[in-house]
């Protein structure tokens, strides 16, 4: 499914664990963007940051709708994914903004 007017982004920020990277980038594009897709949340981006005080990673994803974000992390599947997620990081952060077409912070 596209998205078709996307007004909100949910934001990851966090640095990989440096004993974990194989295993993050598997779990990633195997299992974390799939599953979140499949919540209505579709990434958009993958930025890395150079920044002595910002995580080295973002990853963002798009919706139609604030609802659909609340919706997707109060739901069980979200939250098992984005504690493993955490498992392969370290400095995470989450944040939901309104959507713009650009970087945002």
């Amino acid at each position: 499914m596209t998205v078709i007017a996307p007004t909100h982004r949910l934001m990851l920020m966090y640095d990989i664990n440096p004993l974990h990277y194989s295993s993050y980038y598997r779990y990633v594009l195997g299992d974390f963007v799939p599953t979140m897709q499949k919540l209505g949340l579709h990434m958009i981006y993958a930025w890395q940051v150079v920044s002595d005080h910002r995580p080295e990673r973002q990853i963002d994803f798009i919706c139609e709708g604030q609802d659909v974000i609340y919706q997707a992390i109060h739901n069980e599947r979200f939250i098992r994914a984005e504690r493993r997620l955490k498992s392969y990081t370290q400095r995470y952060q989450r944040k939901i903004v309104i959507f713009e077409n650009r970087f945002q912070l």
